[in-house]
């Protein structure tokens, strides 16, 4: 056990030594940014499968905390525009806004594990679970969504219109329902700031 121990910090010492030196110079800023793909790499991290999925969500909580102040949509800047225009009309996401896919219960994992008191948490998932992170102002945040608004923000992250996203979603929403359940999508994310324009 203290042999596979050492192995792993021998290894982790390498790795930060070769992933934070950036033009020259030592930054810590960069070293989870191939971490996610050094531990899936590591035959000394094999028996752990959900570290890479958390060095994936630590490195995403990072980069929605530094991702640049574009200025954010509001839901009074949909509300002025004539419903006979919404079907052109185009999202452009927040530069803070990921979406990442997790088979363990990683971001769970991560709450407890830098939680001042930490308790047990179960690692697995009976299913693969879409996550959205992004920065709302000054907070790094991050949820879980439901599939038709995972299959909703695909759709507007590929730069699908308001009438595409109905469409998309009619795979997973009753019909009847869709234009009711985008709007409604639509007004959250404008509501939490992840919209940055509306064109």
């Amino acid at each position: 056990m203290i042999s596979r121990a050492k192995t792993r910090f021998r290894w982790a010492g390498w790795f930060a030594l070769a992933n934070s030196v950036v033009f020259g110079l030592v930054s810590l800023r960069y070293f989870g940014a191939r971490l996610a793909s050094f531990i899936a790499d590591e035959p000394a991290y094999c028996e752990l499968p959900w570290l890479v999925e958390l060095a994936r969500f630590e490195w995403a909580l990072g980069q929605a905390f530094d991702a640049g102040g574009t200025p954010i949509a509001h839901i009074a800047d949909m509300a002025a525009i004539k419903p006979e225009h919404w079907p052109a009309l185009h999202f452009e996401l927040h530069p803070s806004v990921q979406r990442l896919d997790f088979s363990w219960n990683t971001p769970g994992m991560w709450s407890e594990l830098t939680a001042e008191h930490p308790s047990p948490v179960t690692a697995i998932e009976s299913e693969p679970i879409p996550w959205l992170v992004w920065r709302e102002q000054l907070t790094t945040r991050f949820r879980s969504m439901p599939v038709d608004e995972q299959v909703a923000l695909n759709c507007a992250h590929a730069g699908g219109s308001f009438s595409e996203i109905c469409e998309r979603l009619t795979a997973v929403v009753d019909a009847d329902t869709v234009p009711l359940r985008a709007a409604s999508l639509i007004k959250g994310w404008l509501g939490h700031g992840l919209i940055s324009a509306i064109r």
